[in-house]
Protein backbone atom coordinates (compact mmCIF):
# COMPACT_ATOMS: atom_id res chain seq x y z
CA UNK A 1 0.00 0.00 0.00
CA UNK A 2 2.59 2.46 1.17
CA UNK A 3 5.43 0.83 -1.20
CA UNK A 4 4.61 3.07 -4.05
CA UNK A 5 4.59 5.88 -1.94
CA UNK A 6 8.26 5.01 -1.17
CA UNK A 7 9.01 4.50 -4.61
CA UNK A 8 7.38 7.87 -5.78
CA UNK A 9 9.20 9.71 -3.08
CA UNK A 10 13.06 7.85 -3.53
CA UNK A 11 12.59 7.92 -7.69
CA UNK A 12 11.16 11.72 -7.84
CA UNK A 13 14.24 13.03 -5.76
CA UNK A 14 17.20 14.47 -7.94
CA UNK A 15 19.98 13.41 -5.53
CA UNK A 16 18.66 9.45 -5.72
CA UNK A 17 17.84 9.90 -8.69
CA UNK A 18 21.58 10.81 -9.84
CA UNK A 19 23.02 7.79 -8.03
CA UNK A 20 20.69 4.84 -8.84
CA UNK A 21 18.68 6.27 -12.00
CA UNK A 22 15.42 3.98 -11.91
CA UNK A 23 16.47 0.94 -10.19
CA UNK A 24 14.85 1.03 -6.95
CA UNK A 25 12.65 -2.34 -6.54
CA UNK A 26 10.18 -3.96 -4.23
CA UNK A 27 11.46 -6.90 -2.10
CA UNK A 28 13.70 -8.19 -4.20
CA UNK A 29 16.12 -6.89 -7.30
CA UNK A 30 16.30 -7.95 -11.09
CA UNK A 31 18.70 -10.44 -11.81
CA UNK A 32 22.30 -8.90 -12.79
CA UNK A 33 21.76 -5.24 -11.55
CA UNK A 34 23.71 -2.62 -11.85
CA UNK A 35 25.58 -1.22 -8.71
CA UNK A 36 24.09 1.14 -6.64
CA UNK A 37 20.56 0.46 -6.18
CA UNK A 38 17.74 0.47 -3.63
CA UNK A 39 14.99 -2.48 -2.61
CA UNK A 40 12.45 -1.72 -0.51
CA UNK A 41 10.14 -3.99 1.75
CA UNK A 42 6.96 -3.87 4.11
CA UNK A 43 8.08 -5.11 7.23
CA UNK A 44 5.08 -4.91 9.57
CA UNK A 45 1.79 -2.93 9.85
CA UNK A 46 0.81 -1.68 13.39
CA UNK A 47 -2.98 -0.52 13.49
CA UNK A 48 -2.37 2.94 16.05
CA UNK A 49 -4.56 3.27 18.93
CA UNK A 50 -6.11 5.92 20.86
CA UNK A 51 -8.33 6.29 23.94
CA UNK A 52 -11.63 5.24 21.63
CA UNK A 53 -10.26 2.20 20.33
CA UNK A 54 -8.39 1.85 16.74
CA UNK A 55 -7.61 5.10 15.34
CA UNK A 56 -7.71 5.91 11.70
CA UNK A 57 -4.03 6.01 11.49
CA UNK A 58 -2.12 3.43 10.46
CA UNK A 59 1.51 2.96 10.94
CA UNK A 60 3.53 0.53 8.70
CA UNK A 61 7.46 -0.29 8.69
CA UNK A 62 9.75 -0.28 5.45
CA UNK A 63 13.01 -1.91 5.52
CA UNK A 64 15.10 -0.06 2.81
CA UNK A 65 18.22 -1.67 1.32
CA UNK A 66 21.05 -0.06 -0.26
CA UNK A 67 23.74 -1.85 -2.19
CA UNK A 68 26.66 -0.53 -3.93
CA UNK A 69 30.01 -1.34 -4.31
CA UNK A 70 31.67 0.97 -2.31
CA UNK A 71 31.77 2.40 0.88
CA UNK A 72 31.83 5.87 -0.01
CA UNK A 73 28.60 5.53 -2.57
CA UNK A 74 26.91 3.74 0.39
CA UNK A 75 27.57 6.34 2.72
CA UNK A 76 26.36 8.82 0.41
CA UNK A 77 23.09 7.13 -1.25
CA UNK A 78 22.25 6.30 2.88
CA UNK A 79 22.04 10.08 3.72
CA UNK A 80 20.39 11.09 -0.08
CA UNK A 81 17.70 8.32 1.34
CA UNK A 82 17.27 9.54 4.53
CA UNK A 83 16.92 13.51 3.23
CA UNK A 84 13.84 12.25 1.43
CA UNK A 85 12.21 9.85 3.55
CA UNK A 86 12.78 10.99 7.29
CA UNK A 87 10.39 13.55 8.54
CA UNK A 88 8.40 13.02 5.50
CA UNK A 89 4.88 14.42 4.99
CA UNK A 90 2.14 15.10 2.25
CA UNK A 91 0.28 13.44 -0.55
CA UNK A 92 1.69 11.49 -2.79
CA UNK A 93 -0.29 8.97 -5.20
CA UNK A 94 -3.85 10.15 -3.30
CA UNK A 95 -1.80 8.26 -0.20
CA UNK A 96 -2.21 11.19 2.83
CA UNK A 97 1.40 10.43 4.96
CA UNK A 98 1.21 12.10 8.57
CA UNK A 99 4.91 11.49 8.80
CA UNK A 100 7.75 9.48 8.38
CA UNK A 101 9.91 8.23 10.72
CA UNK A 102 13.72 7.00 10.43
CA UNK A 103 14.55 4.59 13.42
CA UNK A 104 18.32 2.80 12.77
CA UNK A 105 20.42 1.74 10.28
CA UNK A 106 22.84 -0.89 10.20
CA UNK A 107 25.75 -1.28 8.06
CA UNK A 108 27.67 -4.88 6.17
CA UNK A 109 30.30 -5.71 3.25
CA UNK A 110 30.08 -9.07 1.40
CA UNK A 111 33.62 -10.06 1.06
CA UNK A 112 32.49 -13.11 -1.90
CA UNK A 113 29.67 -10.34 -3.68
CA UNK A 114 32.07 -7.33 -2.78
CA UNK A 115 28.93 -5.06 -1.99
CA UNK A 116 28.05 -2.75 0.62
CA UNK A 117 24.45 -3.31 2.06
CA UNK A 118 23.16 -0.46 4.34
CA UNK A 119 19.37 -1.09 5.87
CA UNK A 120 17.32 1.75 6.68
CA UNK A 121 13.93 1.13 8.91
CA UNK A 122 11.40 3.51 8.99
CA UNK A 123 7.99 4.33 10.39
CA UNK A 124 5.32 5.83 7.67
CA UNK A 125 2.55 6.90 9.70
CA UNK A 126 -0.92 7.01 7.21
CA UNK A 127 -4.32 8.02 7.19
CA UNK A 128 -6.37 4.81 6.01
CA UNK A 129 -9.20 5.72 3.72
CA UNK A 130 -10.99 2.75 4.62
CA UNK A 131 -11.62 3.49 8.07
Amino acid sequence: MIGDVVYSLLSNDATVSALVSTRIYPSLAIENVVYPYIVYENTGNTPTDDKDGVSSLDTLAYDIEIYTETLADSNTLGVAVRNVLDRYAGTVNTKVIQSVKYNNENSGYSDEDRVHLKMQSYDFRYLNPLT
